[in-house]
Order: C-alpha cells, then structure tokens, then sequence
C-alpha cells in the first residue's frame, strides 16, 4: 500500500524489561484509552486486551504495531480498572470458579461492552478524522473473543484477528465477513483451531491461522516472559505476523 511504511522492515526488537510506553492515556467517552502512533495516521487499529487489563507486554506490542504500521493505535480500558486476578488461574478450587464466574457475568461480559466499543470507535474517528472508517481490530484472549463477535455483518472494521483467543469457535469465525488472521498457542484447543483454519483459508474467506505450538496462552500479552529467549523470538514473530496482516488489509 502506497504511503505506508513496509511492516516487515521496521519492526522493533522487543524490550525485555522494564519497558517504557511511548504512547499517552486519554479519556475517550468516559474510558481511559491508551493512544500510541502518529495523529494524522491513515489508518487504525482498536488493540482489545486480555482480562488482566493493561501490562507492559501489550503496551509494548501496540507501540511495536503503531510503529511497523505507521498506525493510530488505541487500546481502552473497559474494565475500568475491574481486571480479571492472575491468583484464579488455574481455576482448581470452587473459590476461583466461582470468582471467575462473577467476572465473565459483570466486568467481562462480552455484550456490555459491544455497543460502547462503537461509540468509542465513532468518537476516535471524530477526534482523528484522518483514520475514520479505516479502522482494524486485534484481540487477546478475552478480546479476541470480543473481536471475533463484532467482525460479522455490519462490522466498523476493515480487517480484525485475535491471538491466544479465548472461547475459539469456528462458529463465530465462519460469520465473519472481513480479513482475519488468528494466532494460537499450544493452549487451543487443538480441535476448535483445525475447525477455524479450514472455514478460514477456505473458499469466500481471506485469512490466515498460524500456530505457535511451544508458547502459552498469554504469550503476546500479560504472561509473556519476555526474559525467557524462546518467548521474545515468538512474541516479535507474533507481532511481525499479526503487522504484516494488517499491512496488506488495512
């Protein structure tokens, strides 16, 4: 695409530690939103996090995309603070069960969000007039689900995809519309990531499913260990992967 920079050229080499956002935090309707990439860019990218909310591993990736994409990229907070705790995870006992079950029902119920994502989305474009109605969307895990559910008929995104996606379904895949490109770790169920891979590089649908068969879920995000050799290699393929996607459709 003419006028963008070439994602695979310019990625940066992830920080391991201590990493410190370039972006800036706006309140947008309400919601503290992480903003990062130039204000006149020509495109968009809504990031939706995991359930544990704002880390340095996902602010890291959205100035790494910002950058390789030459990209306006916002990432909201609409937990509002309310995140999911690492502490239930696994969920072994009935305390975390049930502590994760009043989560998914009030600050990570998928359908309170939907709506005011639009409007958020509506506001930006208003606010950076040169990024309106070329916007792309990439979700973690809780997010790629949100992601995923919001790409079918009627979508406000140009292209979308999601990494360690939580709840997978090829169900929600095969209503979407629109590219989209997932990364899946050896988390997955294996079984929903095959079902997603054949709908989606099969006919009348433009995407792309790669898997990372030695990262867990989390790797882009929260529970990556950037310290760790094998996780920093797959966290900047990931991210060169997901830029190159959103390079060729956004």
């Amino acid at each position: 695409m003419s006028g963008h920079n070439k994602a695979c050229l310019c990625l940066p080499v992830a920080v391991v530690d201590d990493y410190q956002a370039k972006g800036r935090y706006e309140t947008v309707l309400d919601t503290k939103t992480y903003i990062t990439g130039p204000s006149d860019a020509s495109r968009a990218l809504l990031l939706i996090y995991d359930a544990f909310g704002y880390s340095p591993q996902l602010l890291q990736g959205a100035d790494i995309l910002a950058a390789s994409l030459n990209a306006l990229v916002v990432v909201p907070d609409f937990f509002k603070g309310k995140v999911a705790s690492e502490s239930w995870f696994p969920p072994d006992t009935e305390e975390k069960k049930a502590a994760i079950g009043d989560w998914f029902a009030t600050a990570g119920n998928f359908a309170v969000h939907i709506e005011p994502m639009k409007e958020l989305v509506q506001q930006l474009s208003t606010q950076y007039p040169s990024v309106s109605g070329k916007w792309g969307a990439f979700g973690y895990c809780w997010g790629g689900k949100m992601v995923a559910l919001t790409s079918g008929e009627g979508t406000i995104f140009k292209t979308s995809g999601q990494t360690h996606p939580g709840m997978l379904s090829a169900d929600d895949v095969s209503k979407i519309n629109i590219p989209h490109i997932i990364l899946a770790s050896k988390d997955e169920d294996a079984t929903a990531v095959a079902e997603c891979k054949k709908v989606l590089e099969g006919p009348g649908k433009t995407g792309l499913v790669k898997s990372y068969p030695d990262q867990i879920h989390g790797w882009m995000a929260a529970r990556a260990n950037l310290k760790d050799e094998t996780v920093r290699k797959a966290f900047e393929d990931g991210y060169k992967t997901a830029a190159e996607f959103f390079e060729q459709h956004l």
